[in-house]
């Protein structure tokens, strides 16, 4: 069909003339595409599908067009996902089990979450949750081999939705640690990705192309063990135990590649991976971490850990422009832990970084009247095989002279640092100049700061750039 098309993506707009290579192009995008012509909700979406699908060219035979073979079968997934017509998707199935590998990262990230989307949608949940943790597998080296850049973020959240459907699944079928263990490490990729850059910044060549190597490695890895789980359905009940355990192998095998890959950077050898929680830890004695991650159609899901104990609740949708409703949302469902915690450690992710927690109205007051609060990136402890004496500190304090008991917290601060053998910087008041700063972070693995700050969401406070 040719016509006047508008559509509307997570990143803006595109209008244009649905021709036949204008209609693959749109099909074929990544995540900005996944929602717009997804098919995934509501009859809108169904109609750009089906309008996408009819203006690809007629489907190759043979050994024809790979990516317009690919695209179409991508578009009738979606179609019949939306239609919720399950002959249709039992024949993608059958279809597509022995697909050829996808030649990026991309792509394989995508292949998995379409299998996921369709055996959830037949009840087969134990392969569902095998495919979206393939994704999760995908997505987590994808972010090793991305420079860090503005638009990660973006690109995290937009492929967030495996994540998501693998918390929900997970926490429906009664396993909310398992639910709560995807949830961590999925909010945590980001942060650990800027950890991953700025360490790749720093190595010499030589060194940089062994990481190159090692996540070369991984990444085939990766490819063969979500080919492994996607022939998972097709092998017979009496050979199923053996493909089981060349799954574990390479299972094995991937997570030495990746601990492979993190002592190059000098992460150590228990680095986590997306596979575990136990480098992560818990919440000190006392503290309760809640954790709130989206898992789709507008919905959150919360979690509330500590001492031992995991509690999940779905959320719903959240409104985040209101205060009142918001802590209704957030916070009602956990009033008893809440109540018996010393201290909370927040976890947000995506929109809720810009949701000042603290301000929340609690019984009758601010949360932060409660109950101390801490927010958190939920990252493993810092490992250094550093000597002692090589480890510096920066402590930083009142750089504007106007909060005088910033600098007693700094002086404690340091001496505390220095009783555990830290070589300590301290920049006090007029010191704390913004190029002394900037040049001691370049030497120092440890930053402490006590002065104003001002809360502005995910991104932080920017200063405008000068002309």
């Amino acid at each position: 069909r040719r016509g006047d098309l508008v559509v509307a993506t997570e990143t803006g707009e595109h209008r244009g003339e649905l021709s036949a290579g204008r209609g693959r192009e749109l099909a074929i995008g990544d995540a900005r595409c996944a929602g717009l012509c997804g098919a995934e909700q509501g009859r809108g979406g169904l109609q750009v599908a089906e309008q996408l699908r009819e203006g690809l060219p007629s489907a190759p035979e043979g050994d024809g067009d790979d990516d317009a073979a690919r695209w179409h079968g991508e578009l009738d997934r979606r179609i019949a996902l939306a239609r919720g017509d399950r002959g249709a998707l039992v024949e993608h199935v059958v279809l597509h089990a022995r697909d050829a590998d996808p030649d990026t990262l991309d792509a394989a990230w995508s292949q998995a979450w379409g299998r996921g989307q369709i055996y959830e949608a037949l009840g087969a949940t134990e392969d569902a949750l095998g495919a979206y943790d393939g994704a999760e597998r995908t997505l987590s080296t994808m972010m090793l081999q991305l420079e860090f850049d503005a638009g990660r973020d973006r690109l995290l959240l937009g492929r967030q939705r495996s994540a998501g459907r693998s918390v929900a699944l997970r926490v429906a079928a009664g396993d909310a640690t398992g639910g709560l263990c995807v949830a961590r490490n999925a909010r945590a990729r980001t942060s650990r990705v800027l950890d991953r850059s700025a360490r790749i910044a720093s190595l010499s060549a030589g060194r940089r192309r062994e990481w190159a190597a090692a996540v070369a490695a991984h990444a085939q890895g990766i490819r063969d063990l979500d080919a492994l789980r996607s022939e998972r359905w097709s092998v017979p009940v009496d050979r199923r135990a053996a493909h089981d355990q060349r799954i574990a192998a390479l299972e094995a095998e991937t997570r030495a590649t990746s601990r492979a890959a993190a002592k190059l950077l000098g992460a150590g050898e228990s680095a986590p991976t997306d596979a575990t929680c136990d480098g992560l830890g818990a919440p000190d004695v006392g503290t309760l971490a809640l954790l709130y991650f989206p898992v789709g159609d507008d919905a959150w899901m919360g979690f509330a850990f500590g001492d031992g104990v995991v509690t999940a609740r779905r959320l719903g949708a959240l409104p985040l422009t209101d205060p009142t409703r918001l802590a209704e949302r957030l916070l009602v469902p956990f009033a008893a832990q809440i109540d018996r915690a010393r201290s909370l450690l927040v976890l947000p992710t995506g929109a809720l970084w810009t949701v000042s927690f603290a301000a929340l109205p609690w019984r009758d007051e601010t949360l932060l009247d409660a109950k101390p609060i801490a927010l958190g990136l939920d990252l493993a402890p810092l490992r250094t095989t550093a000597a002692p004496e090589q480890r510096r500190a920066l402590v930083v304090a009142d750089p504007r002279g106007n909060l005088p008991a910033a600098a007693h917290e700094a002086e404690r601060v340091g001496a505390a640092l220095r009783a555990d053998a830290w070589s300590v910087t301290m920049l006090l008041g007029a010191d704390a100049r913004a190029e002394l700063v900037r040049e001691a972070l370049t030497r120092s693995e440890l930053l402490h700061y006590a002065g104003h700050g001002e809360h502005a969401g995910a991104r932080g406070r920017r200063r405008p750039q000068r002309r």
